[in-house]
């Protein structure tokens, strides 16, 4: 098990509005999250970019399928990577 870090985009259209938050808050629920803490500065990841702990790539892809199936989503695109070493720029937090 390793950090993943998942990136994806939800089918959206006239016939299948967006339904992302519903499937990013159905990830959180599973222990995926969208930002971290590192030296006191909390770095946030791009909307639809999470990250988990003791995971997985498959576990990630599965996830994420029964996350956006139980809410009638398609999953158009996806990609899951094992994450150690990296760089970024903080961001700010998503409002509620």
């Amino acid at each position: 098990m390793a950090q993943i870090l998942i990136t994806y985009d939800l089918q959206e259209d006239s016939l299948h509005p967006s339904k992302h938050i519903q499937v990013k808050d159905e990830m959180k629920k599973l222990g995926y999250m969208d930002s971290w803490s590192s030296d006191g500065v909390t770095y946030t990841l791009p909307n639809t970019t999470l990250w988990k702990n003791e995971a997985t790539t498959t576990q990630a892809k599965t996830d994420l399928e029964n996350s956006a199936k139980k809410f009638g989503a398609t999953v158009e695109r996806f990609v899951a990577v094992e994450f150690t070493n990296w760089d970024a720029i903080q961001g700010k937090p998503y409002k509620k």
